[in-house]
């Protein structure tokens, strides 16, 4: 009996031991706050600059959307992570 409770602690300690290990670091920009970034893939995200004043319910009417977040684009690569910029293509007449 003893030897399944050994072997059983051992397992869970591998488990959490692999698991710390690959959890702690943050898959984001360095110097960006979890409550800003909003993970798109492992290799792209979008970090809010600025929310909306949020009003109280009693103030929001019922279905309406509230207003954008402001923010850009980060995106890895090999260099590290980079800000992308969005450029309008020009009208074709």
């Amino acid at each position: 009996m003893r030897i399944v409770i050994v072997i059983a602690t051992l397992i869970c300690g591998f488990f959490l031991i692999g698991n710390v290990a690959t959890g702690s670091a943050p898959n984001r920009p360095v110097g960006i706050a979890a409550k800003n970034w909003i993970q798109i893939g492992d290799g792209l995200g979008f970090v809010v600059v600025r929310t909306p004043s949020m009003s109280t319910p009693a103030q929001q009417p019922p279905l309406v959307n509230t207003p954008p977040v402001q923010g850009y684009f980060e995106v890895r690569t090999e260099a590290g992570w980079q800000r992308a910029e969005i450029v309008e293509a020009p009208l074709y007449r």
